[in-house]
This record gives C-alpha cells, sequence and structure tokens, in this order.
C-alpha cells in the first residue's frame, strides 16, 4: 500500500484561528449587561433582517433545506470514511487530519450560531426591558392566575366558530405580523420588519420529533410545523417571531409571543395564546396542588376543555420513544444555553406573567 503523506500545517492554522473564535465567544457568554447593549440590541437586529431580507422573499424554507443537505453530506461523508477504513485506505496521518478538519468544521458553526443568534441566550431580556421583577409566587397566586386565564380563554372561545380556525397559512402568518405591529405601538422595540415566516417542509416528521415550529439561527427563518391543532398555530408564530426578534430563551419567547397575540384585533389568536398560557398555568397548578387545579378548571367553558382533550388526542399517536429521545437531547440543548431548567423553561413563562401582572394589573 503506498504512503500518504499529509501536511498538517494548514489545518493546525485555521483550528487555531478558530479556536480563538470559540474562546472570544466564550468569553462575550460572561457579560449579559454587554450583551443586551451592543449584541442583542444593537448589531442583531440589523443581522436578523438582513437575513430575513435575504432568504424570507423564497416561497420555500431555505433553512429546511439546508439542514437535510447537511444530513444529507454527513451520511455520505461517514460511509466513504467506514468504506476507506473497511479497505483499510485510512492511515493514522489521515485520520489525524480528517478529524482536525471536523472539529474545525463544528468550531465554525459554533461561532456562527453565536454570533449570527445564539449570544441572545444571554442577553438580560424583555423583563428587563420591562422593568418587570420576577418573584416567587404562592399557590394561591398561581390559582387566581390560573383562573384568569381560564375565563379569558372561555370568553373568546364562545364567539368563535369550528371554521374561524382553519386560517390559510399565508393569512395566518400576515396576521401574526399585524399582532407585533399592534403591540409594538405600546412598546416599540418588539417592531418586526422584513417578513420570513415558512411552513416547515418536514410536517409529519416535527409531530413525531415533537416540535411545533423552530427558529433557524442561519437563514433567519421563523419555521412552523403547519401540520399540527390549527388553534395552537397563531401561539406558536407569535412565538418563534419572537425567536426572531433576539429572545432566544423559551419562557421569554412564550412571553413575547403573548404580548403579540393578546394585542391581535383577531379573536382566535386571542383565543390561541390564552389557552396556551392557561395550560402552561394549569400544569404548574397540579403539581403543586391538584384540589386546586380541579377547582380552577371549573372556569373554563365546555368548548374549551373539548379543544384540550383534541389537542391531546391528536398528539397521541405521534408520542414514541424517538420524540423522548428528541426532547432529551433538546432539555440537554436547553441547559447548555443558559436555561438550567431545560425542557421546563416553557413553563416559566408563568413567572413572567405574574410580573407582567403585578406591575400592570392585567393580563
Amino acid at each position: 500500500m503506498q504512503k500518504t503523506s499529509v501536511n498538517f500545517k494548514p489545518y493546525w492554522i485555521r483550528l487555531g484561528i478558530v479556536i480563538l473564535l470559540v474562546v472570544l465567544v466564550k468569553c462575550v457568554i460572561g457579560y449579559s449587561s454587554s450583551v443586551e447593549g451592543w449584541y442583542a440590541t444593537g448589531i442583531y437586529p440589523y443581522v436578523a433582517r438582513l437575513l430575513r431580507f435575504l432568504f424570507g422573499w423564497l416561497p420555500f424554507s431555505i433553512g429546511d433545506v439546508f439542514y437535510v443537505l447537511l444530513i444529507v453530506a454527513c451520511l455520505v461523508k461517514v460511509f466513504r470514511f467506514l468504506k476507506n477504513l473497511f479497505r483499510r485506505k485510512i492511515t493514522w496521518k489521515i485520520f489525524g487530519a480528517k478529524l482536525i478538519k471536523l472539529t474545525t468544521v463544528l468550531s465554525v458553526l459554533y461561532v456562527v450560531f453565536y454570533m449570527f443568534w445564539g449570544w441572545n441566550y444571554y442577553r438580560k431580556g424583555i423583563a428587563y426591558q420591562l422593568q418587570m421583577d420576577k418573584q416567587s409566587y404562592s399557590t394561591q397566586d398561581l390559582l387566581q392566575l390560573t383562573e384568569e386565564l381560564a375565563v379569558k380563554a372561555s370568553n373568546y372561545r364562545k364567539n368563535i366558530s369550528p371554521q374561524q380556525f382553519a386560517i390559510p397559512h399565508k393569512e395566518l402568518f400576515q396576521k401574526s405580523i399585524q399582532a407585533y405591529d399592534s403591540v409594538s405601538k405600546t412598546y416599540p422595540f418588539l417592531q418586526y420588519k422584513n417578513k420570513s415566516i415558512k411552513a416547515s417542509l418536514f410536517g409529519v416528521v416535527g409531530n413525531y420529533l415533537g416540535y411545533t415550529g423552530y427558529y433557524n439561527p442561519f437563514s433567519g427563518e421563523a419555521q412552523i410545523n403547519t401540520v399540527t391543532p390549527p388553534i395552537v398555530l397563531p401561539s406558536v408564530t407569535c412565538h418563534e417571531m419572537a425567536h426572531q426578534l433576539g429572545y432566544a430563551t423559551e419562557d421569554e419567547a412564550n412571553f413575547v409571543g403573548y404580548l403579540a397575540a393578546s394585542h391581535s384585533h383577531d379573536k382566535v389568536f386571542s383565543y390561541s395564546i390564552y389557552l396556551d398560557m392557561y395550560q402552561y398555568a394549569a400544569s404548574e397548578l397540579f403539581l403543586r396542588d391538584s384540589l386546586q387545579y380541579h377547582q380552577a378548571r371549573l372556569s373554563l367553558d365546555t368548548l374549551v376543555r373539548k379543544d384540550i382533550r383534541d389537542i391531546r388526542l391528536y398528539y397521541l399517536p405521534y408520542r414514541t420513544k424517538v420524540r423522548k429521545v428528541v426532547n432529551m437531547i433538546y432539555g440537554q440543548y436547553l441547559k447548555s444555553n443558559n436555561q438550567p431548567q431545560g425542557i421546563d423553561t416553557y413553563s416559566d413563562v408563568i413567572s413572567l406573567l405574574m410580573a407582567y401582572k403585578k406591575k400592570y394589573g392585567v393580563i
């Protein structure tokens, strides 16, 4: 077998440069006040709007295509590597060069991720902008909030016919933009420009993986899994748009989505978000005191109870072991990005709702 000579110098130089950038990313993470000022409300909005300008006009999700091509490329690389390994064409030098190259590529993706969006995980965020103080709250406070959310959801539901939930996707996305236009009159920092909201190409696959939407930091697109119950789509869309505006943690995206949808002039949007918030509050109340949970549930209209049951039954066939594994991996991802509660971070929106109610007296 002919020996292959490998020049490691270019590989080490590129890796060294990238590692310096990774160290820089890590250094920035430790200064939330700095991140809020020069990045989250400084550089990031221009980066995000540029990405939305570049890719928002496309009628399909370029972010989904990117991920598919990335997965295919990885599988091809792995297959070729294993084939060459089986044929004994891989020497230790070649293996070392490939390992350095892989580390460099992953490091580049890591740096780009944080520069394009990831630093937002370490900003001060919406509580700081609204000058709210997140504090602990009693079970009685939680009961009262849950009952208020139940009444709000019920009142909106009574005035909605089943046909009104079937909003065409283009109209749904446009109404979501209008909701942000409305809330930005009160909170100018929530102004949304350069539309880039797409129906995810993965569809049913997303249900098996356990997501209703996601934000693609490399393309700036808000990806919406439209193969879901129509009732949840308004709240999901407003949540993903909040990510586009730089609210990275899941509790903040939930809360900003709540602010937008609750300022909408569309009763379907209002119902969708109050139903979503009720379910977060009710779940926490059940864990604290199941008797008071059942008391709060009495405030729900029968149509709302039916909707909750229908949503649960819709997702039941998709609750597989694959979904559990994906949730576990995603939970670890959240923990590594300033969300120590993992998946439970979504539910921490209740703390923000409590703080908002305490300051403004309404929800």
